[in-house]
């Protein structure tokens, strides 16, 4: 029997009702977080091609598989590779989780929520459909603006590339408030890098939505050794004194960091000539 496409207007309904569910309960979210993923894949098709692959149809490891949209260049090229990595990550531990009957634990649900919604974020700009909004889902019964943040960012000009070395970590709005505005603790972990390299930056841009929302010098860079996040690195540092921050918070990193190829939450400086 021949299965029926779903509805644009259907998966996108099933991908909110299930990120909100995920958000709300956490101890059952493995299910909601895979539907959630599932369906982003399946929308993803539909907007950009006109049809689902047939791969896509099912669900968990019946019929549907990650790995093939993953290797499929309709879908890989369109989006950051460490981005797709997390989603092929978090999509097995949640399968895993549902085919042993074990809830996930706190913090790994909470990593797979935020990964799954990095990914959303993501794929609305490419297929031009609003699912979520800021990581805030878009739904009656769900607080739909975000507190006041600290010292929120305005419009201003680039930077100057300045004399020494640094790398841009990209971190955002709904993590700096899951970390009560802590921009230290949203910035210093868990990031995807090779650790030999990362560690010949001392000082670190923590960039929101491409604006330089703090700068900190980072004493030691460490490769975390346990949990969901380990084998990425972390740093332990302070702020860089005002002589330094200042000549870069509120201001945008330049058009280079952010075109093309550029979607890297990681990205080291660059030598413009």
């Amino acid at each position: 029997m021949k299965e029926t496409v779903p509805s644009e207007a259907l998966l996108i309904n099933t991908i909110k009702l299930n990120l909100e569910s995920a958000k709300r309960n956490l101890k059952t979210c493995a299910g909601n977080i895979r539907t959630v993923v599932e369906g982003a894949v399946k929308l993803f098709y539909l907007k950009t091609t006109g049809s689902i692959p047939v791969w896509a149809y099912g669900s968990g490891y019946k019929n549907f598989s990650l790995k093939k949209a993953i290797k499929d260049p309709r879908f890989e090229k369109r989006f950051d590779t460490f981005i797709l990595s997390d989603l092929e990550e978090t999509y097995k531990i949640c399968s895993d989780a549902l085919h042993a009957g074990t809830p996930l634990a706190e913090r790994t649900a909470k990593k797979a929520i935020d990964r799954v919604t990095e990914f959303l974020l993501d794929m609305q700009k490419v297929i031009g459909v609003v699912i979520i909004s800021g990581g805030v889902i878009i739904s009656d019964d769900i607080e739909k603006t975000p507190r006041p943040l600290p010292h929120p960012p305005q419009p201003s000009e680039c930077y100057e590339e300045p004399d020494f070395e640094y790398v841009i970590l990209k971190t955002s709005e709904k993590r700096l408030l899951e970390l009560d505005g802590s921009l230290y603790a949203a910035t210093k972990y868990a990031w995807r890098a090779n650790i030999s390299k990362i560690s010949g930056y001392k000082y670190v841009f923590s960039v929101i939505d491409k604006i330089v929302r703090g700068v900190f010098i980072a004493d030691e860079w460490h490769v975390v050794k346990q949990g969901v996040d380990a084998g990425r690195c972390e740093f332990t540092g302070r702020n860089a004194p005002p002589e330094i921050s200042d000549r870069f918070i509120g201001k945008r990193v330049p058009s280079y960091y952010t075109g093309p190829g550029m979607s890297s939450p990681v990205l080291y400086k660059k030598h413009i000539k």
